[in-house]
């Protein structure tokens, strides 16, 4: 029995620490992380970025050099200011006209020629192009940062929901049964006031009838309408009492001190 016990306690204690580990995976992921990126988006306006602005202009500014100094060596009929206009506008028709006269010799261009220079180049350019990309995805995402996480927390902010109506359900039940009663739905509990309060009335007015015809004195309820009215009066009293977490705590007390009046 002891070992029983022993191992069902390690079982427990190995279903709690999973439960902790889950619940705060889902705490970090669908509320913290979602919470902390709207307010730093909205009210410090720091958004985390994809790509490093200083990268893209540190390959931008590697690849002018390389193409200024390649449209230098090898084409000796543009001045100084062209060369500079085409590595500033990243121009890789020089590169590419030229690795396409190296290719008609390409094993002797290799050791001698400028092969291996233009293939850096390229490199260089593909380098440039894929940060040039991924800036454009940043820009993309950044403009839809904040859409994304507010969809990322709905079903955390869905899950409190459902979990308040639930322990709030639970609760009521909870201070309802040691009173002896079983906790009522909101549509019914408003369907039996106002079925005791239609009861009242209808005594009441069948009371006023009475006096109108003549009959008994001034309206008075009689002993068995006197005791039905009772009645009806200590179940609605019954049920705000059981009843009083669904009610504001002001009209409470009206209602209360008005049936004491008429009791």
């Amino acid at each position: 029995l002891g070992v029983l016990v022993l191992n069902a306690g390690a079982e427990i204690m190995e279903i709690g620490r999973l439960i902790q580990r889950n619940t705060e995976f889902f705490y970090n992921r669908r509320i913290y992380e979602p919470a902390k990126a709207i307010v730093y988006d909205l009210l410090l306006n720091e958004r985390p970025a994809i790509t490093d602005r200083a990268a893209l202009q540190d390959a931008r500014d590697s690849l002018e050099s390389m193409l200024y100094d390649f449209v230098k060596d090898t084409r000796k009929d543009l001045s100084d200011e062209q060369a500079r206009a085409l590595a500033a506008k990243c121009d890789m028709s020089v590169v590419s006209t030229e690795y396409q006269k190296a290719l008609r010799q390409s094993i002797k261009n290799v050791v001698t020629g400028n092969i291996v220079r233009m293939l850096l180049i390229q490199v260089q350019y593909l380098k440039r192009e894929l940060v040039v990309a991924m800036t454009a995805i940043d820009t993309l995402v950044d403009a839809n940062r904040f859409n994304l996480q507010v969809f990322a927390i709905i079903p955390a902010i869905l899950t409190g929901v459902v979990l308040n109506r639930v322990v709030r359900s639970v609760l009521l039940a909870a201070t309802s049964l040691p009173r002896g009663k079983r906790a009522a739905t909101r549509r019914g509990l408003y369907a039996s006031l106002r079925e005791h309060l239609w009861d009242m009335e209808r005594l009441l007015t069948l009371s006023g009838t009475r006096s109108q015809g003549g009959e008994g004195d001034r309206g008075a309820l009689n002993d068995a309408e006197r005791g039905r009215l009772l009645s009806l009066l200590h179940r609605l009293h019954t049920q705000l009492i059981v009843n009083h977490q669904r009610f504001d705590e002001t009209l409470l007390r009206r209602l209360q001190s008005d049936l004491r009046d008429l009791a």
